[in-house]
């Protein structure tokens, strides 16, 4: 019974099978009859199939976005030699050109307040000091002296040649920037992108004609930037070369002494870049070049130029800005509570600042006006400095809620991307009558009396005070004398005398005020510009203005810095998880799978790790395990220098907008570095192409 019903069961399977075999054939002749017949009446009526034509411009779009992804993605890593041959000269007309319009309606471009007090340095108004860089005063002097000898006597003249000089200059490093990443093997969307960055973005083209310590600083610092990423890259290994090796001192001492903070910049990113550098010859060549270029900057150049110059030494007073404004605000937030700062903490920050004066005058948007009242003469022990850094800690500890109120205020605009800025246009808002009075300090005793008026009214002052002395001193002895108490007159007649003496006062202050702003003359009517040309900067400064995010410096100088250093901490994460997962697996697959023959030739040992798809030796792997290479690091190591920038830039007083104007410049740099960190097999190689990175002698040096 059971055969039967397994023959009967086959028989229907059979017979299942070949009616669903006839059934496909019959449906496969009925669409090709179909398609035969579709294209019988296209070839007869010239018609196509809406779904011959559907299908064909689906193919072709798809095409056409493969082909032009393929195009944006496209790396063309390269030697930098022939990167700068072929595209230095379009990136530099690319962005001069872009940039025209804006140096043309700019010009002469504008100034930025330390200038103005760089100029009566160099004019000789006021003696120098070294509170701004020397070299910045000096070759902004320079000059000046340039417009006065060969522009008719204005120094406008030259500070038009320094804003053509500045121009170009900037644009050179830009454009050597862009080879660089190009030379590294960016994609070409990235390349595109940076290019549009630097040629429109309003926060570069706008300090391009701004004549500051700042701008003058970015022109060193970006290409040291370049050279910079290049050393950490190649693990101190392109420093063989004496050409880049000299190159290198000469911008980290130009860098230095262009800007004060630079020299913090460089000793910690320098740590960084000493870190991953090779050991031996290249670390050493490193080291040396760090070491001669701060060397000649601080040991040779500072003390020469201040003794040149007879420099006053301005104290550096800034970094106690960390320390003055949270305990100000601990004591302006406090003032009749006895318990939040007691006496004795109070005695020890006494010692080394003025705090009832800090907590008066505390401004929450910098610390400029509470470490104004560091105590100078006499100058605070080192002892007085340490119990006053122990009671900021004291105080720290209780007063958690002012001190994040204290230090938010100031670094707000560096991570707030709700506030923007915009450059000024011309120099004139420097002398108005608030800053004209700012000025009048640099003046010398005695600038007023250059005319009758202001000598009458320095003969009048201290007549007026000579008189009020003596009315005073004359009347308390009379009374004494004669036994007299006061009954008021002795007092009146003095504030009179006294009265008198502020008239006269106010009198001589208007003079030095005048006597300032004829000072200044030569650098006013930058503002003097036909209507239709201040009608274009008014509508672009309400368009910076105007709630726009693009001109928000915590874009650039906090959130994109961010997303990159992230990426590159994301990615060093990453490889090294992988590189730890593949050595345990191949350190199994060795285990299980390998087996060595006897007669095999002990000289040349194999490994085969099945996991890795791969054979090398013994020999070759213990050696990489004795040297871990880590592609990443050295890309890190190179970041470093925007992460101690942006850093300092959180250190700083306040949040001026000039301040990050290296970092603007040199973005698209840093940006780039986690698209190309580690795309080849070891550091030396990051940026060539496959075939010179799979060259049988990986020692072998860059071809640049």
């Amino acid at each position: 019974m059971w055969n039967v019903v397994a023959f009967v069961a086959n028989v229907a399977e059979d017979t299942r099978f070949e009616l669903v075999r006839r059934s496909r054939q019959s449906t496969r002749r009925i669409v090709h009859l179909a398609a035969r017949l579709a294209d019988c009446r296209s070839d007869r009526y010239g018609l196509t199939s809406r779904h011959t034509l559907s299908a064909q411009s689906t193919r072709h779009t798809l095409a056409t976005r493969h082909t032009l992804v393929a195009y944006l993605a496209a790396r063309h890593p390269s030697a930098l030699s022939e990167t700068v041959k072929s595209r230095f000269l379009p990136y530099l007309l690319a962005l001069l050109v872009c940039w025209l319009p804006w140096i043309a309606l700019t010009w002469p471009g504008s100034m930025r307040d330390d200038t103005v007090a760089q100029y009566l340095q160099a004019s000789g108004i006021h003696r120098y000091y070294t509170q701004h860089p020397l070299f910045d005063t000096l070759t902004f002097g320079l000059f000046w002296r340039l417009g006065e000898t060969f522009g008719g006597g204005s120094p406008l003249v030259g500070q038009a040649v320094y804003t053509a000089f500045q121009s170009v200059t900037l644009a050179s490093g830009a454009a050597l920037l862009l080879c660089y990443i190009r030379k590294l093997g960016a994609p070409r969307w990235l390349i595109g992108l940076s290019l549009i960055y630097l040629a429109t973005s309003y926060v570069v083209v706008g300090s391009v004609t701004t004549m500051g310590k700042d701008s003058l600083h970015t022109v060193f610092f970006l290409p040291l930037a370049v050279v910079f990423a290049e050393i950490c890259l190649t693990r101190g290994r392109i420093l063989e070369r004496r050409p880049v090796a000299a190159a290198f001192v000469a911008l980290l001492f130009a860098a230095v002494v262009s800007k004060r903070t630079a020299l913090v910049i460089v000793l910690c990113a320098g740590c960084g870049l000493l870190a991953v550098c090779r050991k031996g010859k290249p670390r050493f060549r490193t080291f040396a070049c760090l070491a001669v270029a701060l060397l000649l900057a601080q040991g040779v150049w500072s003390p020469l130029a201040a003794a040149a110059t007879h420099a006053n030494p301005s104290p550096g007073r800034e970094v106690w800005g960390l320390i003055t404004q949270p305990v100000a605000q601990v004591a302006h937030d406090h003032p009749n509570d006895p318990n939040a700062i007691t006496e004795p903490q109070r005695a020890r920050l006494n010692a080394v600042m003025d705090l009832d004066r800090a907590a008066a005058d505390i401004n929450p948007h910098r610390t400029n006006e509470t470490f104004a009242t560091l105590r100078e003469h006499p100058a605070p022990t080192v002892g007085q400095k340490l119990a006053a850094l122990r009671t900021w800690t004291e105080l720290g500890l209780s007063h958690p809620a002012e001190y994040v109120k204290a230090y938010a205020g100031p670094i707000r605009a560096w991570w707030d991307p709700s506030l923007n800025f915009a450059y000024p246009t011309d120099s004139d808002y420097l002398f108005t009558p608030g800053y004209l009075q700012q000025w009048s300090t640099f003046l010398p005793q005695g600038a007023g009396e250059a005319t009758p008026s202001g000598r009458a009214g320095q003969e009048a002052t201290g007549k007026s005070e000579a008189e009020a002395k003596g009315a005073q001193e004359e009347s308390k002895a009379g009374e004494e004398q004669a036994g007299i108490p006061n009954d008021g007159k002795a007092s009146a007649q003095s504030s009179a005398v006294q009265g008198s003496a502020d008239q006269d006062a106010d009198v001589a202050a208007a003079e030095r005020i005048a006597a300032t702003e004829r000072a200044l003359s030569p650098l006013m009517g930058t503002s003097r510009r036909p209507q239709w040309q201040c009608n274009v900067l008014q509508s672009v400064r309400q368009w910076v203005r105007n709630n726009n995010p693009l001109t928000a410096m915590a874009l650039y100088v906090t959130w994109i810095p961010l997303i990159g250093g992230l990426a590159l901490l994301t990615q060093a994460v990453a490889r090294r998880t992988r590189r730890n997962n593949a050595g345990d697996e191949c350190s199994k697959g060795d285990e299980r799978n390998v087996s060595i023959p006897h007669n095999a030739n002990v000289d040349r040992p194999h490994v085969i790790c099945r996991s890795v798809g791969a054979s090398r030796s013994v020999g070759d792997r213990n050696r990489r395990d004795r040297h871990p290479v880590d592609p990443v690091a050295p890309a890190l190591a190179a970041y470093g220098l925007l992460f101690f920038t942006v850093l300092s830039l959180y250190a700083s007083p306040e949040a001026l907008f000039w301040y990050p104007i290296p970092v603007y410049f040199t973005l698209p740099l840093f940006v780039a570095l986690p698209f190309v960190a580690g795309r080849a097999d070891g550091s030396a190689h990051v940026g060539m192409p496959e075939s010179a990175a799979s060259s049988p002698n990986p020692a072998a040096p860059l071809s640049e």
